[in-house]
């Protein structure tokens, strides 16, 4: 089978062609690609700056993707054609020294979709059945395909320990003014990480009865 893809053969060079679409080994699935989105890492790669590691042209780039399973492996047991699918693009070894120590995101025989083997800037994109997660028809394919860059936002959330804090005032707010300073639900003057406060040059405001913003920042979330 034969498909188009936008391949990357060298700096600022990206080129769509016609390739064939790889067979699945026993244990990878066959994605038939509805949204991919371009991430930081894209650019960088059509620059010549390379990813998070190198990358080796002619390659499709993309790891930010969903799609519709086309085609599954023999072993494959957990998706079947038809099933709506989201990728996880990076395939840790498991063996070496820092995927055994719970730092897997070093490990050293880390296998990258869209940076070391072919991504999803195609029609279609192979990778193993344990990087495939299912959803259901409630989330739509452009928003499954956020699901990459939306987990590494929140594991950097999670890494920061992002604490409660008080404004001058002293009206107690919640976690969730981070969110709201995103989103424009309430303007932040600090936030606490690890027992500090940092300053963010924005002031901060509540109404005059203490009252909870909870409420308006989960409104302002859709």
């Amino acid at each position: 089978m034969i498909m188009k893809a936008a391949v990357y053969c060298g700096k600022e060079d990206l080129r769509v062609k016609e390739v064939p679409v790889r067979e699945p080994e026993d244990n990878e699935v066959v994605i038939r690609v509805k949204y991919c989105g371009v991430c930081g890492t894209d650019i960088h790669i059509f620059h010549g700056d390379g990813g998070c590691c190198d990358v080796k042209p002619p390659l499709i780039p993309g790891h930010e993707f969903s799609g519709v399973v086309e085609k599954v492996g023999a072993a494959v047991k957990t998706v079947k054609p038809g099933d709506r699918v989201a990728g996880n693009p990076n395939d840790m070894c498991g063996e070496c020294y820092f995927c055994k120590n719970g730092k897997e995101h070093f490990c050293e025989n880390n296998i990258g979709v869209g940076t070391t083997v072919d991504g999803g800037f195609a029609e279609y994109v192979v990778l193993r059945e344990k990087q495939v997660y299912k959803f259901s028809e409630n989330l739509s394919f452009i928003e499954a395909a956020m699901a990459e860059p939306i987990s590494c936002c929140l594991n950097a959330i999670d890494l920061c320990n992002v604490q409660s804090a008080c404004d001058r005032r002293r009206s107690h707010w919640n976690d969730h003014a981070s969110a709201c300073r995103i989103c424009g639900g309430i303007e932040v003057d600090s936030f606490g990480t690890g027992g500090r406060k940092k300053r963010t040059g924005v002031k901060t405001w509540c109404n005059e009865n203490n009252q909870s913003i909870r409420g308006k920042c989960a409104g302002s979330i859709k």
